[in-house]
C-alpha cells in the first residue's frame, strides 16, 4: 500500500522569510532601536566634550570632523576661527554621544591631524571656569576628607580604575602613625586625574572624599604673581588667604608632611561653595563661534 500525503510541503516557503518581508523586518527593528537610543537622556555635556589644542592652522572643519568621528558619533565639533580673518586659532572641541567614546579617544593617543600631533584633554565645565588649579595638566591627585575606615589598598582599589596607578600614599602622624586625613594618588598619565576631577563625586566605604588637583607650590607662586585680573579666592577656608607654608589649608589648620611638602595649598571647601572667577561667557554654549568661548581673550583655556 503507498501512501500518498494529502499535500506537499514547501519547506522554503514553510521556514524562509520572503525576501521584502525581511527588509521590512530589519527596518522596522532598527527604526525602533534607534528611537529608543534617541529617548534616553544624554549624559552631562561635561563628560562627553573634549578640548583639542596643538591644531595645525590647515586644518579645517571637514577634515577635523572625519578624524574625531573614527572614535565615535559626533553631536557636536568645532575648529575656533579668528573672528577677523577667519583663520583657524589652533584649537577646537568635539562632543560625543557619550563619556565612552571620550575614553575610547583618549585611549588611541597620540593622535597626529596634519602632520601635528595635537593635545587632546576633556573640557572643564563652566562652573570651575574660575579655578586655575582645574585647568593644569598634572599626574598626581590629592585626596582629603579620608578617615581611619580608609586604607592605601581601598584607594587602589577604588582608584585603579580611571588608570594606572604609580604610587599611593596616605598621609600619617608621626607619633602616633594615624592618618592625618589626606593623601596622594600618582598616575602615569594626566588623563586620570582629568577625569576624577570632573566626576567630582567621589564615594569609599560610604566616605565622601575631596579630591583636587596637586599641584606644585612653584606653579601657584608664579600663577598668583602673574594674575592681572585681580584677587582670586582663598585656597583655604580660615579666611587668610594662601598658606606659605607648603601644607594644606585644612579648616584653618596648615597640615605639613615631611618629603612632600613642595605641594601646595589645597582648599577643603565644597567646589559648588567656591567662587570663580575669570572671564566667561554670558550665553550658553559658543554663540558667535568665531570668536571663542572666550572672545578676544589672549591664550587658550580647557573651559567651555
Amino acid at each position: 500500500m503507498n501512501f500518498q500525503p494529502e499535500q506537499n510541503f514547501n519547506f522554503q516557503q514553510q521556514f524562509e522569510i520572503p525576501e521584502e518581508n525581511f527588509v521590512q523586518s530589519a527596518q522596522e527593528e532598527f527604526a525602533q532601536r534607534s528611537h529608543e537610543a534617541e529617548s534616553q537622556p544624554l549624559e552631562p555635556e561635561q563628560f562627553r566634550k573634549v578640548f583639542i589644542g596643538g591644531l595645525s592652522y590647515k586644518t579645517d572643519d571637514e577634515k577635523f570632523k572625519a578624524y574625531f568621528s573614527k572614535y565615535g558619533e559626533l553631536v557636536d565639533y568645532v575648529v575656533m576661527k579668528d573672528k577677523e580673518s577667519g583663520k583657524s586659532r589652533g584649537f577646537g572641541f568635539v562632543t560625543y554621544t557619550n563619556s565612552a567614546q571620550v575614553d575610547e579617544l583618549m585611549r588611541n593617543r597620540p593622535h597626529i591631524i596634519d602632520g601635528r600631533q595635537i593635545e587632546p584633554k576633556r573640557a572643564t565645565p563652566r562652573e570651575d571656569s574660575g579655578r586655575q588649579e582645574v585647568q593644569a595638566t598634572v599626574k598626581k591627585l590629592f585626596i582629603g576628607g579620608l578617615k581611619d575606615a580608609i586604607t592605601e589598598e581601598d584607594l587602589k582599589s577604588y582608584f585603579s580604575c580611571y588608570g594606572n596607578i604609580t604610587d599611593c600614599v596616605i598621609m600619617k602622624d608621626k607619633e602616633k602613625n594615624t592618618s592625618r586625613g589626606f593623601g596622594f594618588i600618582t598616575f602615569d598619565d594626566y588623563d586620570p586625574v582629568d577625569k576624577i576631577i570632573i566626576e567630582k563625586h567621589h564615594l569609599i566605604n560610604g566616605i565622601n572624599l575631596q579630591c583636587q588637583k596637586a599641584l606644585p607650590k612653584d606653579s601657584q607662586n608664579n600663577r598668583a604673581n602673574s594674575n592681572n585680573r585681580g584677587p582670586r579666592a582663598p585656597f583655604n577656608n580660615s579666611g587668610g588667604g594662601r598658606n606659605r607654608q607648603g601644607g594644606f589649608g585644612m579648616n584653618g589648620q596648615h597640615a605639613q608632611f615631611d618629603g612632600m611638602n613642595n605641594f601646595g595649598n589645597f582648599n577643603q571647601m565644597p567646589m559648588n561653595q567656591r567662587r570663580a572667577s575669570g572671564p566667561m561667557r554670558n550665553n550658553r554654549g559658543f554663540g558667535n563661534r568665531s570668536q571663542g568661548p572666550y572672545g578676544k581673550t589672549v591664550g587658550l583655556s580647557y573651559f567651555f
